[in-house]
């Protein structure tokens, strides 16, 4: 069994942890050993248009909440479902990936998501930032018009077959969408950031990022973690440490990463997290022979 832990921004609205039974109660119990560790405070989520909060304190708990709902969906499952034999995360997901295969214990990757928030947004201050997500338009004409238009925009993803991800300033970004509509794109979205995550511009955090690296007690994991980054299994302590070192900084290839997952022996793929993101992109990329549950799947479990 395969578990995918997805990162903040992918987290549905239609996600309601009271539907699957028992799930709360696990919650609960993270939410509480959280807060020993952590300066949480979630409530900051339900509306973060309407208060004074910054931009790094959004994300921060943004990224606590994340965390918090993942390792609680891996358990369910691993409870109610069977074990987990190997993974693979989204993003900042990969942070949950840690704790769930034992590679960092909880307290410190809470910690850890804390100086990486804190660190980038200190860096960068409050700049607006975005993700441009442009579909079924060729990978070339894209990088002329981000060239014509802001130099330091950067392909941050390529998410699926036919949709790829790019990233800059909020402006830059929406500019480079309405000339990929003109230009023939099928569908173009803009999606808010708070940090420019997967891009070289928050390399400027690396050396703290090492030191803090140099100080975790980071552990073999107990299956193998498919990075979204190289597509490399990794399998070592130091395999994880140099993937929390390149993380925020190089960008992914999810769809990359699929192909990786679709040349193993068919098997069951597990959402873990309140996202159906990567499932439903796995149902179109796998074969029929794959199993892909996700949370809308537990509800239906009662």
């Amino acid at each position: 069994m395969i578990f995918l832990f997805p990162t903040f921004p992918m987290r549905s609205p239609e996600f309601d942890i009271s539907k699957i039974s028992g799930l709360s109660d696990i919650y609960q119990l993270w939410l509480e050993r959280a807060k020993k560790c952590a300066p949480l405070n979630l409530a900051l989520l339900d509306d973060p248009r309407n208060n004074s909060a910054s931009h790094a304190h959004i994300t921060e708990q943004a990224h606590y909440a994340c965390i918090i709902e993942n390792v609680s969906m891996a358990q369910w499952v691993t409870e109610n479902l069977g074990k987990c034999d190997r993974a693979s995360s989204y993003s900042m997901g990969f942070f949950s990936a840690l704790v769930h295969s034992n590679a960092l214990d909880f307290e410190s990757t809470m910690r850890l998501v804390q100086s990486i928030c804190n660190q980038a947004h200190e860096a960068l201050k409050e700049t607006p930032w975005a993700v441009g997500a442009v579909v079924e338009f060729p990978v070339e004409k894209l990088n002329v018009i981000m060239s014509d238009v802001d130099s330091t925009l950067e392909i941050t993803d390529f998410y699926g077959p036919h949709t790829i991800l790019f990233t800059g300033l909020a402006s830059s970004v929406k500019v480079v969408l309405d000339r990929s509509l003109e230009e023939g794109a099928t569908l173009t979205r803009l999606i808010p950031l708070t940090a420019p995550f997967h891009t070289t511009t928050l390399l400027k955090i690396s050396p703290e990022l090492n030191r803090l690296v140099s100080t975790l007690d980071v552990r073999t994991p107990s299956w193998p973690i498919l990075s979204s980054l190289s597509q490399k299994w990794l399998t070592t302590a130091d395999d994880i440490c140099a993937e929390i070192r390149s993380n925020i900084a190089a960008p992914m290839n999810w769809n990359l990463t699929m192909k990786k997952i679709a040349i193993l022996d068919s098997g069951t793929i597990v959402e873990c997290g309140a996202s159906v993101g990567l499932t439903d992109l796995a149902k179109q990329m796998l074969s029929s022979q794959w199993k892909c549950l996700d949370f809308k799947d537990f509800e239906k479990k009662q």
